[in-house]
């Protein structure tokens, strides 16, 4: 019925008000049957039937979506004072001796309001209350059985105190409400401050490697689970002590920050992946080195990925001077195998690429075939690679 999940909370809302018709219908007949009424049974009936009609309209708006394009989507206050006409003709029908039972049904109403309505709609619903019931007993003064003008004027004073102390009872939780979402607003926004500082890397704004370690554990659950491939390359700047000696540390700082805007904008067009922006995780994992997780991606279509960025790299200007280049490891998970094989894959790989010139991408296919040689002793050949 309705998919929008502040719909869903207003009909239910709109549930709610249809114990009040519920009460007020009850009290009709019980007010009839007792003889309480100046209606007889056709007349209850019409009532009755037009408070059905009334609510089975405010159903249809919710229903179509209408109320969805009014300048307060719960329609509290139309259907608030349809409920206190509706309460004032209970008792206006009702016999004037008793009355009195009946004025409740006044304030019902009101406290529907409390968490919706501002100050103007409580006092319009307050003037309407008063003022209907001060007109109902104008109406009926002088009919047998009406009460002394003292009584009603007491009643009217006490329905006025009534009226009051719903309505300020009922602003003061309103703005508690309003206090206390603000509050959750502000909560809200220093737990995603907080965690933004724990998975990200304070100077790149890239994810940190606590957070791309987690995300590679999970991406692996999910690879043996599903049998979907998935790939991750490794990023390292060339030559970037140079940098650093040559122009300075912040120059090399500039320079990082820089290489991780740029890689982020190439990943948001990268149409090669059809997939969303944040399925591409990307984190600094040390230094001038960096990991792209590539999820559903095989080798293939992760090493294409990675010479397209080594590609603009190189192309590229960085802190407005600098041109780097970047040689990439790339690996493909392979299902059953620990996540530190695939990154000592990867990892190989990159050494691989330096090894040949830098400035390249290669596999971790490509290291494999290099290192057939069994004398060879790879993992101390990758710690002692150049940079």
């Amino acid at each position: 019925m309705a998919a929008d999940p502040k719909q869903r909370l207003r009909i239910r809302r709109f549930g709610l008000a249809m114990a009040y018709y519920a009460i007020w219908i009850t009290l009709t007949l019980l007010a009839q049957s007792a003889g309480m009424l100046r209606l007889d049974a056709i007349g209850v009936a019409t009532c009755i039937g037009g408070v059905v009609a009334s609510n089975v309209a405010f159903f249809m708006v919710f229903r179509s979506g209408l109320n969805q394009r009014l300048r307060d989507p719960g329609v509290t206050l139309q259907q608030l004072i349809v409920g206190l006409v509706w309460a004032l003709v209970l008792l206006h029908a009702t016999v004037p001796a008793a009355r009195g039972l009946m004025l409740t049904a006044l304030i019902i109403p009101m406290l529907f309001g409390m968490f919706q309505l501002e100050k103007r709609g409580y006092l319009l619903l307050g003037s309407l209350a008063l003022g209907g019931y001060t007109g109902i007993a104008a109406a009926t003064a002088g009919m047998p059985g009406a009460p002394t003008l003292g009584v009603e004027l007491m009643r009217v004073a006490v329905l006025a105190s009534a009226i009051l102390w719903t309505s300020l009872f009922s602003l003061h939780a309103r703005r508690l409400r309003q206090c206390l979402q603000k509050q959750n607003r502000t909560l809200k926004t220093m737990l995603a401050e907080i965690s933004e500082l724990a998975e990200r890397d304070e100077l790149t704004k890239a994810y940190n490697r606590r957070y791309i370690m987690e995300s590679l554990q999970e991406e692996k659950k999910r690879a043996d689970r599903t049998r979907m491939p998935f790939s991750i390359c490794i990023f390292d700047l060339d030559h970037f002590k140079e940098i650093n000696d040559r122009y300075g540390h912040i120059t090399g700082d500039r320079v990082l920050v820089d290489f991780v805007e740029r890689l982020r904008s190439e990943l948001r067009y990268f149409d090669a992946l059809d997939r969303r922006e944040d399925d591409l995780r990307f984190a600094r994992y040390g230094g001038e080195e960096f990991i792209l997780l590539l999820p559903h991606t095989n080798l293939s279509g992760a090493r294409h990925c990675a010479e397209r960025i080594r590609s603009i790299t190189a192309d590229a200007r960085f802190a407005s001077r600098c041109h780097i280049t970047v040689s990439v490891g790339v690996a493909e998970f392979r299902i059953g195998e620990s996540i530190e094989s695939t990154l000592r894959r990867a990892d190989g790989a990159l050494y691989l690429s330096k090894q040949l010139g830098r400035n390249r991408v290669e596999t971790s296919d490509e290291f494999s075939s290099a290192w057939r040689d069994p004398q060879s002793t790879p993992p101390l050949a990758i710690r002692q690679r150049p940079t």
